[in-house]
């Protein structure tokens, strides 16, 4: 029994000090590496989203524009009609007008709609901050 107890004192089964200084300076390391690709990740994802609102913003101004002109409107007040402000909603929709509700996600979007001498329209999408 006694050798038994002499064993355990001398068998020391942690890890010393410098072990877990190493340990910890690795994870640091990771650490370092990670958070800046993270959040890089992050910025291109939030870019992306913002273009394809912007797309989707262009997308549905355009259709708008397409109405108008249908339904007899000159180019011109055509372009006037779909200017304005537009918001992404909790549906991925795109609505123009005012944010009433308090559901959209996104905006606003000033989209100006262009027409040139030959009647070429052109949308501007701008975010507005």
């Amino acid at each position: 029994m006694k050798n038994m107890i002499k064993r355990m004192r001398e068998d020391k089964g942690g890890f010393t000090l410098a072990e877990l200084l190493i340990v910890v300076a690795i994870i640091m390391l990771l650490v370092v590496i990670a958070v800046p690709a993270f959040t890089g990740a992050l910025d291109n994802a939030r870019k992306a989203s913002e273009e394809g609102n912007i797309s989707n913003v262009k997308s549905v101004a355009a259709v708008q524009y397409s109405n108008e002109i249908s339904k007899g409107a000159t180019p011109q007040a055509a372009a006037s009609a779909v200017s304005g402000d537009y918001y992404v909603d909790k549906n991925k929709d795109v609505v123009k007008g005012t944010p009433g509700d308090g559901n959209m996600i996104a905006g606003p979007f000033n989209v100006k709609a262009e027409v040139d001498a030959n009647g070429n329209i052109k949308f501007v999408v701008e975010k507005k901050e």
